[in-house]
């Protein structure tokens, strides 16, 4: 969460999660 997809890509694998947080 946080970041522009952060909460949008939660559901997808960690590295997707990660390139959308902050």
């Amino acid at each position: 969460s946080g970041g522009k997809d952060g909460d949008n890509f939660k559901v997808l694998p960690i590295a997707t999660r990660e390139k959308g947080k902050g």
